[in-house]
C-alpha cells in the first residue's frame, strides 16, 4: 500500500513562512503531531486560518516540490550516488532562471558521497525543500 510522505512539522512551518498556502488533506497541531483524517479537511481549513489548535497545513513532499518548482522556479531532483557500502540520494537542485545546477553542500564532491547522502529518496528530498527554504527565498 502506498501513503503519502508530509513535509517534517519543521519543513512545513517554513513553507508557511514563505508563503505557501495550498489546500492540505493533513496538518500539524501546535505541537507537531499530525493528523490526517477526512475530517480533518473542514477543521483545517477553519481552524487554522483562526490561529487555534492547528498551527500549519501539512503538504505532502510533492506538494512542496511543486511550489517550489511553479512559485520560485526551483526544481527538486535528488541524485543517486555510490557510497563506500552501498548507494544513497544526494540533495541537489536546478535554478531553472539560470538553468544551473546546485549541491546544498558547498565541498561536496562525489568522493564523500558517504558524508552528504541519505538512504531514502524522500530524506533527500525533505532535506533539499528545507535547503531551499531556508537559504533561497
Amino acid at each position: 500500500m502506498i501513503t503519502e510522505d508530509y513535509c517534517s512539522f519543521e519543513v512545513a512551518k517554513l513553507l508557511k513562512e514563505k508563503g505557501f498556502n495550498g489546500q492540505c488533506r493533513a496538518a500539524y497541531t501546535n505541537y507537531g503531531k499530525l493528523f490526517t483524517t477526512q475530517i480533518q479537511q473542514y477543521v483545517t481549513n477553519v481552524l487554522c486560518s483562526k490561529g487555534k489548535l492547528w498551527d500549519c497545513a501539512a503538504p505532502t513532499l510533492q506538494m512542496a516540490m511543486k511550489w517550489l518548482r511553479v512559485e520560485h522556479n526551483i526544481h527538486i531532483e535528488p541524485h543517486i550516488v555510490r557510497t563506500k557500502h552501498s548507494y544513497g540520494y544526494m540533495p541537489n537542485y536546478i535554478d531553472l532562471k539560470e538553468l544551473k545546477q546546485h549541491f546544498p553542500f558547498d565541498e561536496f564532491d562525489f568522493s564523500n558521497a558517504d558524508k552528504y547522502a541519505y538512504i531514502t529518496y524522500d530524506k533527500a528530498c525533505e532535506a533539499t525543500i528545507k535547503y531551499c527554504l531556508e537559504h533561497l527565498i
